[in-house]
């Protein structure tokens, strides 16, 4: 007896997988519920008999019974009424699984015996096999059928035939403009020439566009089958994503000019390779500053590899400057998860001359050079862009290395009380939440957390936080800290597809002098065609004090988008 239990993905060459996928399934469900109304709603049950009384028009019923493990359903009669009657429970034994030619599994057995041979959960777990040796190894037309080879008493052995068919390679990706270069775009997708066909990197597309800040899908991907071939349509547009933002202060301070400012920059497609440089800058008095620049690829190099490495330098005024930079690969797990490793060296100097000092500070300063191997992990990116969407992302890293104190025996006593070699470890973890409720409102949640364990920490040393990035209500790097575990809010109400206004709430803790900080605020975000304008005003209270208003910061600025 020979019973076809899965269908081919496809019906026509040219269908679109999703549909045919969906179409298949939907059509199944309809049949099953449509028998289990019609069974329970004209059945009458009898206990003795095991029997149905049913219409004599169901023949459908019994084909369902025999697919669920009930082989001689037959019809019959009981006092007279027409009746379906179910007959003894049948078991699988032995089920085979043989291939028509050539994947990775070639026989095997189906883990079922012992259990009642029902062909409707058998085709379930068939449909997980197609796909692992089958959809995703370049045969997407591949069905399975079913052969009951022996009964013996009330037991079944069976085989399941896996026929591939066709095999098939893909051949392009075809996209409606250069807006990338189709090399990288195949790279990226994991959609080689030449490459098995796979369900599974075709049905991923949308969601890895979806991380490329600067692209945008206006319809499904399309598949067309022809001789052996799949060919990708990708229907993609451009995004504005390219930003610029600055403020320029020129000061004049004892006839000499003070220039004073902070600026944002970001590229987000270098050579048409989705290359992301980025830099920001802000000098905010006469001696202090900070920039932070970075590049980063995901997939380079025609493989799954990517890299990422930044620069940051932080001045504080005349007492010392701390320049760092790292150098780290990425690789994809999975879809948006990537794990990273790298390398990560910061030197810290000490800027002023401890012979100028009539009196010591509270906490060391101490020059000193770390080095340190670097360990993380991404899932998906935030967004770069306010959007009336849901979205969330992850990231954890830790490095793990030491630290030499340099000029050691030269510091005063009082700061000697530490090794001056030790082991630095530093952690940090940040996440993402962003729910849409309704048709205009969206909250957005940011936790980030961050700490460093090591024994001969100064004050040069500490994490910095405060500023528009983080704390807001503060001034930037405001705060020094051994830990600090942060809570951002965004209560965001959207007045168009564009523009929004949002109340926000920040909230702190820092180990340092134990304490918790907390801001308040409001703010608007108005997009034109070109970019948007943002104002904030935020409020910054440490815990234990009183709110100040005066003291409170406003942000206004336009990035522009290109």
């Amino acid at each position: 007896m020979e019973i076809t239990i899965v269908t081919g993905l496809l019906t026509k060459w040219n269908m679109n997988v999703n549909t045919a996928h969906l179409r298949a399934k939907v059509v199944y469900i309809f049949i099953l519920m449509l028998t289990k109304v019609l069974t329970i709603s004209s059945a009458q049950v009898s206990e003795e008999s095991k029997s149905l009384v049913l219409p004599a028009n169901h023949q459908f019923v019994i084909d369902s019974l025999k697919s669920r493990g009930f082989l001689e359903a037959r019809y019959g009669e009981i006092d007279g009424v027409p009746s379906v009657i179910k007959g003894p429970t049948y078991y699988w034994n032995e089920v085979s699984l043989k291939f028509d030619k050539e994947p990775v599994v070639r026989k095997g057995l189906i883990n079922v015996e012992g259990e009642i041979a029902d062909q409707i959960l058998l085709k379930d777990i068939t449909k997980g096999i197609l796909k692992k040796y089958a959809y995703n190894q370049g045969y997407p037309f591949a069905e399975a059928v079913l052969d009951i080879d022996k009964i013996n008493g009330y037991t079944v052995d069976a085989t399941v035939h896996i026929k591939l068919r066709n095999l098939i390679l893909y051949d392009s990706i075809e996209a409606n403009n250069d807006l990338i270069k189709t090399k990288y775009l195949q790279n990226y997708l994991d959609l080689h020439y030449h490459g098995r066909w796979s369900m599974q990197e075709f049905n991923g597309i949308q969601d890895k566009i979806s991380q490329i800040e600067f692209l945008a899908l206006s319809e499904v991907p399309r598949v067309n089958f022809s001789n052996g071939k799949a060919q990708i349509n990708l229907d993609i547009n451009k995004v504005p994503s390219n930003r610029f933002d600055a403020i320029i202060g020129v000061i004049p301070v004892d006839n000499r000019t003070l220039i004073t400012g902070q600026a944002d920059f970001a590229l987000t497609n270098l050579f048409r390779s989705a290359i992301k440089w980025q830099l920001n800058w802000q000098k905010y008095d006469e001696q202090s500053q900070f920039l932070n620049t970075s590049i980063a690829q995901f997939r380079s190099f025609s493989s799954p590899l990517g890299f990422e490495t930044h620069f940051n330098l932080l001045k504080e005024d005349s007492t010392f400057l701390n320049l760092s930079y790292d150098i780290l690969l990425n690789y994809p797990l999975k879809y948006n998860l990537f794990v990273k490793a790298g390398y990560a060296r910061q030197n810290s100097s000490v800027t002023f001359s401890l012979n100028d000092l009539n009196e010591l500070p509270t906490t060391p300063l101490r020059s000193s050079q770390t080095n340190s191997l670097v360990l993380g992990i991404t899932y998906k990116t935030p967004l770069a862009a306010p959007k009336l969407k849901s979205n969330h992302y992850a990231g954890a890293d830790i490095s793990i290395g030491s630290k030499n104190i340099i000029n050691y025996e030269n510091l005063p006593e009082s700061w000697r009380n530490v090794p001056k070699r030790t082991s630095n470890i530093k952690v940090g973890l940040k996440a993402g939440f962003q729910q849409k409720l309704g048709k205009r409102f969206v909250i957005e949640e940011t936790f980030s957390s961050e700490t460093i364990i090591n024994e001969a920490l100064a004050t040069n040393d500490y994490l910095r936080l405060g500023g528009l990035q983080d704390l807001r209500g503060f001034n930037q790097n405001f705060f020094f800290t051994q830990h600090y575990s942060l809570l951002n809010l965004n209560y965001r109400y959207f007045l168009n597809n564009k523009s929004s206004a949002f109340g926000l709430t920040d909230f702190a803790y820092l180990n340092k002098d134990d304490r918790f900080v907390y801001s308040f605020g409001l703010g608007v975000d108005a997009r034109t065609n070109s970019g948007w304008f943002r104002l904030i005003y935020a409020l910054g209270i440490e815990s234990g004090q009183k709110a100040n208003i005066s003291s409170a910061k406003v942000h206004f600025g336009y990035i522009a988008l290109f």
